[in-house]
């Protein structure tokens, strides 16, 4: 059975953060006892700047699997864009064409491109899930959001709670582990270490559950930066150890975190490698460019896109993903109007992203 009105998890969410506002002090109480476990026993470090607010998603098991079916589907889409993008559709490549430096760089390694990442979703005024952002290189949250739910579950109030209220199951930081030796282990089964690589922004948040749930499956694993990768005899070395895998813990674009102008010499081996098809690389670039571009919903309209996608594919794409379109000269809407000048006579109703940013700068 798929559910296609999410306004009831809606209505019974907001019933549960009413139950909250009626007993403020002890909400707060808990707020902090939480983010203090948090701070304290997860990551200090990433949760130094951040709050969580503890307030259940009251979700069926149905609601919740289609949902999923929901995520497959979009899942399917970005994996079709990324191989028409490697593959060298024209319009795709014109469209994503600041890119072009990464191209080389892009090699489908596994039998999917995309590993781990998070799909973001907003429920419309009719109830249909839309999804808003396509988080395909491992957003952060992922292995904290397994602790902070088993910890809500153990110890939520009475007025946060669900009856039936479960956790996620199986146990996220095991499968994430156990996902990572398969991955390496289809690649590359000689000797060698997994490389959580880093840059000059020192995104060493989360690399401590990364490394803790990789190593409990088996896997060997070595943390430094991106730019201390050495070659030699046609392997690859992080502090000492042979890698096999990286990890990449970067981020290429973002008014943020991105790499700087100096990137191509400064990380010349790990770009070598990555060319050489060396060692398997999750994360890939793919992910971090492409599928991460907050313009894919637009690129799903093209008409050689559309051409390519399957009835329930574009079914999807009409009816979960907002109209999205790409703010440039030229650009029209499907009625032929201009983008800028629709925008500006409707700006009440527009929400503008750049394409390549993340964590909300500059929308």
């Amino acid at each position: 059975m798929q559910i296609t009105d999410f306004r009831p998890v809606l209505e019974r969410t907001g019933a549960i953060a009413d139950e909250a506002l009626k007993n403020p002090k002890d909400y707060a109480a808990y707020t902090d006892a939480l983010n203090g476990y948090l701070r304290k026993e997860i990551d200090g470090d990433y949760y130094s700047h951040w709050d969580v607010q503890p307030c259940p998603v009251a979700m069926t098991v149905t609601e919740r699997n289609s949902l999923s079916r929901l995520g497959r589907t979009l899942y399917q889409v970005v994996e079709r864009i990324l191989q028409m993008y490697a593959n060298g559709i024209d319009e795709v490549l014109d469209y994503n064409r600041r890119y072009s430096l990464f191209r080389p760089l892009m090699k489908r390694q596994l039998i999917t491109w995309q590993e781990y990442g998070r799909y973001d979703f907003i429920v419309s005024k009719t109830g249909a899930p839309l999804f808003i952002e396509t988080n395909a290189a491992m957003a952060s949250g992922y292995l904290p959001g397994h602790f902070v739910q088993q910890r809500f579950v153990e110890t939520a109030p009475d007025f946060l709670r669900v009856e039936g209220m479960v956790g996620e199951t199986p146990d996220r930081f095991d499968t994430f582990g156990e996902y990572v030796r398969s991955c390496i282990a289809t690649f590359d089964q000689g000797e060698g270490a997994l490389a959580i690589l880093v840059d000059e922004n020192r995104k060493l948040h989360e690399v401590g559950m990364i490394k803790e749930s990789c190593e409990k499956a088996g896997v060997d694993v070595v943390v430094g930066d991106v730019a201390d990768l050495k070659h030699k005899n046609g392997d690859y070395y992080l502090n000492g150890t042979r890698i096999k895998a990286t990890f990449n813990k970067f981020r290429l674009f973002g008014a943020q975190h991105h790499w700087s102008g100096d990137a191509v010499s400064r990380y010349h081996v790990f770009l070598e490698g990555l060319q050489n098809n060396a060692f398997l690389s999750i994360n890939n670039f793919a992910c971090l460019t492409i599928a991460e571009d907050k313009g894919i919903f637009a690129a799903m309209r093209m008409p050689s896109v559309r051409q390519a996608m399957t009835t329930p594919e574009l079914e999807f794409i009409d009816q979960h993903t907002p109209a999205t379109y790409s703010l440039s000269d030229g650009a029209v809407t499907e009625k032929g109007e201009s983008v800028k000048e629709t925008v500006l006579k409707t700006q009440g109703e527009w929400i503008l992203k750049p394409r390549n940013d993340y964590r909300g700068s500059g929308i």
